[in-house]
């Protein structure tokens, strides 16, 4: 029978996870002859491949890849160059899909254009502690989660947690800049956004659907400010990179950049306000994010500056 979709799992020393989210998949409602599960141990050093061997090494439509360089957009790569279906879904090794996620995905690429190269959906959190107050919508983002629109639209915005590609489109685009996205502990994000825009000015489209859902996976040491800090400063910094990457712009533009962001740091009147109040303990945290965001923006737009196109 042929196969439909390759689910893809990229984990690294969390088999704890690992476990869960692939038992999800196999839980999925679509027939095990018509999908495949992949997982890419991204050179994990833990006991990552004998767990997998103990609890999967005889289930006939899931198979392991070892993929030895560390980074996130490596072992996607590895992953959908592995694939055997026509659709490659992600999913992160800490997140659970529902028993239809699989077929939704389906279902929205049979019935989308053909233009339609990615389909991704809502990310709902799993807390392991309670949900700060301080954590408002303005920055639930930072942990992956969205909830755009109870209705489908296009938006080069897709999720990685939840986001999946036709298989011909990632063969000519490439796959995804390995010079993005995470890599161990560091908190680079933007491979799926690069790729995502990349599409888009190849004249693809990229697809929101609510109904393709999964849930994601919160631990309690990242709901402390100091994390969404760290979080909103690579955000600034990735999105200086994705379009350093996008356009890959003369010298005079990089300057340019640099001198646009500064302005726009600068002019904002939330700026001087943001610093009255934190003198008087009276502050938006928020904001506060949203300005760190920008500082990320000022300095990275200055290193590009060094970067060779």
């Amino acid at each position: 029978m042929e196969i439909l979709i390759s689910a893809i799992v990229c984990t690294h020393n969390r088999p704890e996870f690992l476990t869960k989210a692939v038992q999800s998949l196999l839980d999925q409602t679509l027939s095990g002859e018509k999908y495949e599960i992949i997982v890419i141990d991204n050179a994990s050093s833990d006991n990552t491949r004998s767990v997998f061997d103990r609890q999967y090494s005889h289930v006939a439509n899931i198979r392991y890849y070892f993929e030895p360089r560390l980074g996130l957009s490596c072992a996607k790569n590895s992953g959908w160059k592995n694939a055997r279906a026509p659709i490659v879904a992600f999913l992160d090794d800490d997140a659970i899909a529902p028993t239809d996620w699989l077929q939704k995905i389906i279902e929205a690429f049979d019935t989308a254009d053909r233009k339609v190269a990615c389909v991704g959906g809502r990310v709902d959190p799993i807390w392991e502690a309670p949900r700060p107050s301080w954590l408002t919508k303005e920055i639930e983002n930072y942990l992956g989660l969205i909830n755009y629109s109870e209705s489908p639209f296009f938006t080069p915005h897709i999720i990685g947690c939840n986001c999946s590609y036709r298989k011909e489109a990632l063969e000519e685009m490439g796959g995804f800049n390995i010079h993005l996205g995470r890599v161990g502990k560091a908190l680079l994000s933007g491979e799926e956004t690069l790729l995502q825009l990349s599409l888009e000015e190849k004249g693809y489209l990229s697809l929101y659907h609510p109904y393709v859902k999964v849930r994601h996976y919160i631990p309690k040491e990242r709901l402390n400010k100091k994390y969404f800090i760290r979080l909103a400063f690579r955000f600034g910094v990735t999105s200086v990179l994705v379009g350093f990457y996008l356009k890959r712009p003369s010298l005079l533009r990089r300057l340019r950049t640099v001198m646009r962001y500064i302005k726009e740091l600068f002019s904002d009147p939330g700026v001087i306000s943001y610093s009255l109040h934190f003198l008087t303990g009276k502050r938006s945290f928020s904001k506060e994010c949203a300005i760190v965001v920008k500082l990320g923006r000022v300095f990275e737009s200055v290193m590009v500056i060094f970067k060779r196109v």
